[in-house]
């Protein structure tokens, strides 16, 4: 089962890929001021850290 994965995996990226365009198209983002991204780098950080210790 595990030959098929890659392939999975793949489609899954490049649907996530036309999602993410297509926000993009639609103006669905967020722009940030350079001196706000360490600050943001650390809260993606620290849940990235919490989720991966409810696991």
């Amino acid at each position: 089962m595990a030959i098929f994965q890659g392939p999975i995996k793949l489609r899954r990226l490049r649907a996530e890929i036309t999602v993410g365009l297509a926000d993009l198209d639609r103006g669905a983002y967020t722009e940030y001021e350079p001196d706000a991204l360490p600050k943001l780098a650390e809260r993606i950080k620290a849940a990235g850290r919490e989720r991966l210790a409810k696991k």
